[in-house]
């Protein structure tokens, strides 16, 4: 029984404090909820009060910016007017000095017709002097007609011929007598002239030619970068060849990369892109530093590089030629012939030679020397762009001149140096004999056969010129120079100087296309016998056999240079390169080399 009374007794105690906690947390709920809404409603006026501020700051503000913008457009208006009032008094002004003008000249236009007038009364008095004297000339011309016809008729009475007659034959022998004369005095003359001219002119030329003498020798296709060392050709092709794609790809020039040491080579018919992807090559070898954004980025610096240099080139050209003032554009066309060539001549020293030639006739001739020398200088200035528009180069050059000023001396002589125009002055003879003789003097154009073949001789005799020279071959077409030297008598730091001097001497006196490599071969064989007599033995003791253990290299040596003089030398650089040195090792084994010297190319040759 008491157990069930403490059970239940436990139950309503918890009913008791169950109710307690849901009365509390209702009275809280309660209590929050006011609370709540109570902090709600002093928020929303809190931010009633805020807008109605920032309201009435807008307000304030827009009537502020209203009046400023009121009292602009009336400050403007009041400038206007200010400024229209000024236009009008200075167009009164005007108008007033206009008035005294025309009044002024209104008073000189008078005076003037008062001197006419006066003038024609003067006429008129004069007019009838002149009218009186002219009757009384007519007078006396009548009377001596009577007087001449009495004397005539005499005349005629007396030799028993008329007038007529007599005058007919005294004329037809003063005619037969001045043809006879006039023939031989002018037969006479021109023998006398077209021995004179002749004389004269071949004068004129041999002066000319002798004041004038320019290096016409380019390279047309291949320009070769060096480079230090041959590592650096990886970096160049770059991975899976990226570099190499993407600098063929901006230049447009075609880049090979074979077994020739230190050196690539450039290959282009477009001699522009040619060089600016050498200086492009050259700059990027300098750095070290070689990607396709790289690339890029060096080819645009190299593009502007050329651009300044072709207008530098212009500028140079028309003040060394002694030329004016010249339209911009066609200064720089003549700077970019520069980079054109015919029949492997330079276009611009032919043409500065053209010029310096028609000058020097021109002045002997006492013509317009400046004019000759303009229209020599211009009279191929069609061949600057001929390859990127359609046509001739003359009718591109007449189309050029036309367009930026050149007058119709300079237009004749483009036209008339092809002869496509009659000559309008003794200018256009004169560039068309300086063209002439600038196309067809010795070594203006590409060489032929002998010309090459005596530029090999020239190399190898060079060589031989130097003390401790054994012999001498030019190999690989005339760029590589393969020195024997004298063991005995040049040492080893000897022989790198030696190659040093012969490069040296090489590019002091020799004109050549690309570069031409010195490789100087020092080497000592020394030979003992065993088993000979003794005055044998010593006959044979210490003696130098280098010619009888070379046999198969001079040999060799001997078959490329009858290679490279008949002209049979057609194969491939990098085949000629690797037959060569796969034949110096085979033949001569354990030699000491002297340092190869590359001969850098001249810069009027690039």
């Amino acid at each position: 029984m008491d157990v069930t009374w403490l059970r239940g007794a436990s139950v309503a105690l918890d009913v008791v404090w169950l109710g307690g906690g849901l009365v509390g947390a209702i009275l809280l709920f309660g209590l929050g909820w006011a609370f709540c809404a109570r902090v709600k409603t002093r928020q929303l006026k809190e931010i009633e009060t805020e807008n109605d501020r920032k309201v009435g700051k807008l307000v304030e503000k827009a009537d502020r910016q209203r009046k400023e913008a009121f009292l602009v457009e009336k400050n403007a208006w009041y400038d206007s007017k200010a400024k229209y009032e000024e236009t009008i008094e200075s167009k009164r002004a005007e108008l007033d000095t206009r008035e005294s003008d025309l009044q002024a000249q209104e008073a000189e236009a008078s005076g003037r017709i008062e001197v006419v007038r006066e003038s024609e009364r003067t006429l008129g008095r004069r007019e009838k002097d002149a009218q009186r004297l002219e009757n009384r000339l007519k007078r006396q011309n009548e009377e001596l007609e009577t007087v001449l016809g009495d004397q005539r008729s005499k005349l005629e009475r007396i030799s028993g011929m008329n007038a007529e007659h007599a005058r007919e034959m005294l004329l037809e022998q003063i005619r037969n007598d001045l043809q006879r004369v006039a023939t031989e005095i002018g037969r006479e003359r021109i023998d006398q002239a077209k021995e004179q001219a002749e004389r004269e002119a071949k004068r004129i030329i041999a002066n000319a030619i002798e004041r004038c003498s320019t290096d016409q020798t380019v390279q047309s296709s291949i320009s070769v970068v060096p480079l230090p060392d041959d590592d650096i050709k990886g970096r160049i092709v770059g991975k899976e060849g990226r570099n190499i794609i993407s600098f063929e790809a901006v230049t447009g020039v075609k880049v090979i990369v074979n077994d020739t040491p230190e050196a690539v080579v450039l290959s282009s018919f477009d001699p522009i892109k040619r060089d600016v992807a050498r200086l492009a090559m050259e700059q990027l070898v300098r750095e070290g530093r070689i990607s396709p954004g790289r690339v890029e980025e060096v080819v645009a610096a190299s593009e502007k590089k050329i651009e300044n240099v072709i207008e530098e080139e212009g500028r140079r050209t028309i003040k060394e030629v002694g030329l004016d003032k010249m339209h911009p554009e066609m200064v720089r066309l003549v700077g970019k012939l520069k980079y054109r060539t015919s029949f492997g001549q330079s276009m611009i020293g032919h043409c500065k030679e053209v010029a310096f030639l028609a000058g020097a006739m021109a002045a002997e001739l006492r013509l317009d020397e400046k004019m000759a020398r303009r229209c020599a200088l211009l009279h191929d200035i069609g061949k600057s762009v001929d390859h990127e528009q359609e046509g001739t180069h003359i009718g591109i050059g007449v189309d050029l001149a036309k367009k930026y000023g050149e007058g119709p001396e300079v237009i004749n002589a483009i036209l008339y140096h092809h002869e496509e125009a009659e000559p309008l002055s003794p200018i256009s003879f004169l560039v068309k004999a300086a063209d002439a003789i600038s196309s067809s003097r010795p070594g203006a154009r590409r060489d032929d056969a002998d010309a090459y073949i005596n530029r090999v001789r020239d190399l190898e005799d060079l060589a031989r010129s130097f003390q401790g020279v054994r012999d001498a071959y030019a190999i690989n077409a005339g760029r590589e120079v393969r020195v024997m030297a004298n063991a005995g008598r040049i040492s080893d730091e000897q022989a790198k100087n030696l190659s040093f001097e012969i490069a040296q001497k090489i590019r002091d006196e020799i004109t050549y296309p690309g570069e031409i490599q010195v490789t100087v071969i020092r080497q000592t064989v020394a030979t003992e016998w065993a088993g000979r007599p003794n005055n044998k033995r010593r006959r044979g003791r210490n003696r130098r056999r280098g010619d009888r253990k070379n046999g198969k290299s001079r040999s060799r040596n001997d078959a490329d240079r009858k290679d490279v003089s008949s002209g049979n030398h057609k194969r491939p650089v990098a085949d000629l390169q690797a037959s060569v040195r796969k034949e110096g090792h085979d033949a001569v084994p354990g030699r000491n080399v002297g340092k190869a010297r590359r001969v850098s190319r001249p810069p009027q040759a690039d």
